[in-house]
């Protein structure tokens, strides 16, 4: 063996020239530095045997007593060159070697020694493909300049740091796979601002660390630097920060998992999460410039990465953050402040989407006033959902930082939530308001496409409101799926639906019911004319107004309804049909369901009045409340100033009361066929009844019944509920230009039908508790009844074909089927043969 020794301190190798030691037959050739011994090299000491030792025995603590390499190079040329010795080179940063470290065999493979270097070189000088630099599991740190040429090098397990306090150049390993020419665990320390250059690229099979130890340092990719693995990176305070800069620049995270509790800037470029792992931002504050973007899967549908936010301090700065392909935008815990930015999920296929966790809020900062706002930005087909908080400071008319295709969907999905106000100009597409009760609006609503809502009351009165949810096209949905009588789903306050064209869509054209509140209350406008919008602003179990002279909770249904509206001419027709809960049925169960109807309140001064348009009502059959509610429907409903029963004046309010109302002829026919009357159904004993045309109770006749079902009903039976009298009140009018034959007429067949029999007991036309009351006023002239008699009346009238037209009150074979307790008679009434009229009880 041939042993260099240098054992007096005041004895030193000044290499000019360069020192080889190479191997005599089968001895090793080392290098010792002895106890006291000082080396000093401005040439190359090269080491070309396999087990040649670079050994130290100088025990001081600090390499610039022992060995002075800053502008020599140490050269090991063969497999396993090593430093050795009891204090060895490199071995702590205190001993890091200076000047250049060469690894440069040629033709075999060979070992790295795992220590702290200054520049590193690994070189050979063939193209021997079996030429690898093996580093296995060794730590190698770098605080100068790392190359390569030549070789591949083999990472193994082991970890690369460059740590150096001045700037450093990132040598770029783009291996694809394993790890041929690619780092296993690359680290980067100390202040030197690490750099990756633009047009180059690097891979990292394993994981990344960035760990700054004093102030200042930081990576600065200008490439592309692509983490295979795990990725974390550290930051204490005032250290340096992650850089992406420059055009084309990437951190692209393609598999593992990558973490960043330190400061991030993307100044250019994009930041890529990809893989099962995705990306974790824990804290420090993320800038992401004009010429930037934070973004999942940077290629459709290439992996499954998450961007998550778990940090209080984040703050995102211009551009987008968004999302291609099937990661998310994942706002975990803490505050997500976008200030000059946008939160943006932007893919145009796939699955990712946008989310809002309950512990995490997603703030939209207004910094300016001005358009350098925070923006959240959902685009065609995609999704944000919010279990947690979302805020926008920008004043409501000035929010256009919030942009939601038409197709996009927002999903409220939390406990208490308070859904964000949209201005029509940047309305929400699809709105979804899901589970748990939420506080209300922040503001106005409003909406490009469909709603839902499976949330017992979304309440656009709570908060700061009243607000109004406004869906901007005929053509969106407002759906309530799961409604039931135990869970009922709805939208408490005002909602708007507008019937102009919108954003270039088709216009309304009519007849089509647009739901409102909930799922059973709709508006169908038959005549569009110059409807613009038509708003029902809708309190649950609420009475109307505390001063509707004739409200009653006893008759009437406890919701309060106001009908107000937008057009140029009162020239519209609209059929409206308001759905009702079970628990706000008026208190009195002696008030049949079927007895509801349309009233309008106007004011304290002018009591509230029926609304009746000549057409028949719809109920629902059975009120049975399986989607939650009950409905009554009635069609021809006008806007006007009050001057017809049809007309509902703006901003009043409707409700739907069971009390006694006055009933009106709108045909001639029989008292139980619904089309005699305004109401589409005969009064209930407790209503008054004006007969302004023929009327007749107890038999058919042809001309005006014909063969429909309501022509052949039993007088009285009224929601299946059998009265024995007709009507508390009956008025025949006095005929006038309009109504020139305004009569009442009783008879039967008793060999006719079961309804045309004679009843087992009279009609009553008053209960005989009511002494006082004027139960039938006959005012009609009523020429023309002299010298009729049943056997003439039957076969002119009720057999034939051409209606005979009558005045006044007439009684025709009843026998005793009429009780009357108290009979005016102003004008004429005539008494059949055999007929009996009782008076009284």
């Amino acid at each position: 063996m041939t042993t260099l020794t240098f054992t007096k301190r005041f004895l030193s190798l000044v290499a000019l020239m360069g020192i080889v030691l190479m191997a005599t037959g089968l001895h090793a050739q080392n290098l010792v530095n002895g106890a006291e011994g000082v080396i000093v090299n401005y040439g190359t000491i090269k080491f070309v045997v396999t087990d040649g030792e670079f050994q130290n025995e100088n025990a001081d603590g600090t390499i610039a007593t022992i060995l002075d390499n800053d502008n020599g190079t140490i050269e090991f040329a063969n497999t396993d060159n090593v430093f050795a010795g009891t204090n060895d080179i490199g071995a702590s940063t205190a001993m890091r070697l200076g000047g250049l470290m060469l690894y440069s065999l040629g033709t075999a493979t060979q070992n790295i020694q795992g220590r702290y270097y200054t520049n590193l070189e690994m070189a050979n000088g063939t193209a021997n493909t079996a030429v690898v630099k093996q580093f296995g599991a060794s730590l190698v740190y770098c605080s100068g300049a790392y190359t390569a040429a030549g070789a591949d090098r083999d990472y193994g397990t082991g970890e690369f740091s460059y740590d150096g306090a001045a700037a450093q150049t990132i040598f770029a390993e783009a291996g694809a796979t394993g790890n041929a020419n690619i780092y296993n665990i690359l680290n980067f320390e100390d202040v030197g601002v690490k750099t990756l250059t633009a047009g180059e690229t690097n891979n990292v099979e394993t994981s990344s660390t960035m760990l700054a130890s004093t102030v200042g340092g930081g990576v600065d990719i200008q490439g592309i630097y692509q983490s295979l693995g795990n990725a974390t990176f550290d930051q204490i305070a005032n250290a340096g920060d992650l850089l992406v800069t420059g055009a084309g620049a990437e951190y692209n995270n393609t598999n593992g998992a990558a973490t960043f509790n330190a400061n991030v800037t993307v100044a250019a470029g994009t930041m890529t999460a990809g893989g099962s792992g995705g990306m974790t931002y824990n804290t420090g504050l993320l800038a992401v410039s004009a010429a930037g973007a934070v973004r999942t899967n940077g290629t459709a549908g290439d992996g499954l990465g998450d961007i998550t936010f778990n940090s209080t301090t984040t703050v995102i700065g211009t551009s987008f953050l968004t999302t291609d392909g099937d990661g998310d935008l994942i706002v975990n815990t803490g505050t997500v402040t976008i200030t000059d930015g946008t939160f943006g999920v932007t893919a145009t296929s796939d699955n990712g989407q946008g989310t809002i966790n309950s512990g995490g809020t997603l703030a939209l900062a207004d910094v300016g006033g001005s358009d350098a706002l925070g923006h959240v930005d959902i685009a065609t087909g995609q999704t944000l959902e919010n279990t947690g908080i979302f805020t926008n400071a920008t004043a409501y008319a000035s929010r256009t930082n919030m942009l939601f295709a038409d197709d996009s969907e927002m999903i409220y999905n939390g406990a208490g939530q308070s859904i964000v106000g949209t201005i029509a100009a940047n309305p929400y597409g699809n709105l979804q308001s899901i589970g748990a009760t939420k506080a209300g609006a922040e503001n106005h609503i409003n909406i490009s496409s469909d709603l839902l809502v499976t949330t017992e009351v979304l309440d656009m009165t709570a908060g700061a409101g009243p607000f109004t949810l406004t869906m901007l096209d005929h053509t969106g949905e407002a759906l309530y799926t799961g409604s039931t009588d135990g869970v009922v789903f709805e939208v408490a306050g005002s909602f708007q639906r507008m019937y102009n064209v919108y954003d270039g869509g088709d216009a309304y054209t009519g007849a089509t019911p647009l739901t409102y509140n909930n799922v059973d209350t709709k508006v169908s406008i038959t005549t569009l004319g110059s409807l613009v919008d038509l708003t029902l602003n809708i309190l649950p179990e609420t009475n109307p107004d505390p001063s509707v002279p004739a409200f009653s909770l006893a008759t009437d249904v406890n919701r309060k309804i106001t009908f107000s509206y937008n057009s140029t001419a009162n020239d519209w027709v609209s059929e409206v049909t308001m759905g009702y809960r079970s628990s706000e049925e008026p208190t009195d169960g002696d008030v049949p369901i079927a007895a509801l109807r349309f009233r309008e309140y106007e004011s304290p001064t002018n009591p509230s009045h029926k609304v009746s348009t000549n057409e028949l009502i719809g109920r629902s059959t059975p009120a049975d409340y399986t989607d939650g509610f009950a409905w009554i429907s009635l069609a021809g409903i006008e806007p006007g100033t009050g001057t017809t029963l049809a007309e509902v004046i703006n901003t009043n309010d409707l409700y739907l009361s069971g009390a006694p109302t006055s009933f009106i002829t709108i045909n001639h026919g029989r008292w139980s066929n619904p089309a005699t009357w305004d109401e589409g159904i005969q009064p209930s004993s407790s209503d008054f009844a004006i007969v302004r045309h023929n009327v007749h109770v107890g038999f058919r006749r042809t001309s005006f019944d014909g063969g429909v079902a309501g022509g052949q009903n039993d007088e009285g039976d009224f929601a299946g509920v059998t009265n024995d009298r007709l009507a508390s009140e009956i008025e025949i009018i006095v005929p006038d230009g309009t109504y020139t034959t305004p009569a009442l007429i009783f008879g039967n067949n008793v060999g006719g039908a079961t309804d045309e029999e004679l009843p087992l007991t009279p009609w009553k036309l008053a209960d005989v508790s009511t002494a006082n009351l004027t139960n039938l006023n006959a005012n009609a002239t009523g020429t023309g009844l002299a010298g009729y008699t049943s056997t003439v009346f039957d076969n002119d009238v009720r057999n034939s074909a051409t209606a005979n037209y009558y005045h006044g009150l007439m009684f025709l074979n009843t026998n005793t089927a009429v009780t009357l307790l108290t009979l005016t008679n102003s004008g004429a009434m005539a008494v059949g043969e055999d007929v009996t009229v009782t008076v009284g009880e």
